[in-house]
C-alpha cells in the first residue's frame, strides 16, 4: 500500500490569533477591531467620548466605527436621558457566547463553500 503525503498550502496552515479571526469573520477594518477590543475590555457600557479618549482618536471617527460595529451585530446601543436635558448613547459588546456563535457560523459557511468549490472542480 502506497502512502500519499498531501502537503497543505501555507494559507491553510497559517495560524490565526483570535484578533485576526474576529477581524476576518466580521470583515472589520483595523480601526474597527481596535475599537471593538477596547469596548470588550470595558466592564460597563461606555460612551463614544470615553473610547475616543482612550484610543486617542477623534470622537466622530469613533462614532462612525461604533455605528459600523452596531450594523455588524457586535455591539448594543442604549440611550440614556441626561438630567439637564438631552441624552447620551452608551455602547456595550454583545455577549461573548453570541459573538462566538456568529464566528462559528461564519467559519462553517466558509468551510462548506471551500468544500463545494473543491468538489465542483
Amino acid at each position: 500500500m502506497e502512502i500519499v503525503i498531501i502537503k497543505m498550502p501555507e494559507y491553510i496552515c497559517k495560524q490565526f490569533n483570535l484578533n485576526s479571526l474576529i477581524k476576518c469573520c466580521f470583515n472589520l477594518a483595523e480601526s474597527e477591531i481596535k475599537v471593538f477590543l477596547e469596548l470588550m475590555e470595558c466592564k460597563n457600557p461606555t460612551c463614544v467620548l470615553d473610547i475616543s479618549k482612550k484610543l486617542k482618536r477623534d470622537r466622530s471617527t469613533v462614532q462612525k466605527i461604533m455605528h459600523s460595529l452596531l450594523e455588524k451585530g457586535l455591539v448594543e446601543k442604549k440611550k440614556f436621558n441626561l438630567e439637564e436635558g438631552g441624552y447620551i448613547f452608551y455602547y456595550s459588546p454583545k455577549s461573548k457566547s453570541e459573538i462566538k456563535k456568529q464566528m462559528l457560523q461564519s467559519v462553517e459557511v466558509w468551510h462548506s463553500s471551500m468544500k463545494k468549490s473543491i468538489i465542483k472542480w
